[in-house]
């Protein structure tokens, strides 16, 4: 049970790659839906995805290394960038509550 431990980082990195990937899919299609929302969604999609991944035993515990993490945080920051570079042109009503934080 505690090498279950490993997937603590997935559980970030995957949520914020999921929620940046929603960002610019709600700019393109103008979706106007609460940065909330899009969090929860990168959350609960990312728990869901772990495990019925694990479930159906399509990948082990041991194929969770390293290289897969740098994978995911390569992701989330070329969708930022990609998002920072839509929203010189589509802004969302979750830019101004982007800007409160």
């Amino acid at each position: 049970m505690l090498h279950y431990l490993i997937l603590i980082p997935y559980y970030f990195f995957g949520a914020l790659t999921l929620t940046a990937c929603l960002l610019p899919v709600c700019r393109l299609l103008s979706l106007r839906l609460p940065i909330a929302y899009l969090v929860g969604t990168g959350v609960l999609g990312t728990v869901g995805g772990l495990i019925a991944t694990l479930a159906t035993h399509h990948v082990s515990i041991e194929h969770f290394g390293f290289v897969p993490l740098l994978i995911l945080l390569a992701a989330s920051y070329l969708l930022a960038t990609v998002d920072a570079a839509l929203a010189r042109w589509r802004k969302l009503p979750l830019d101004d509550e982007l800007a409160s934080l």
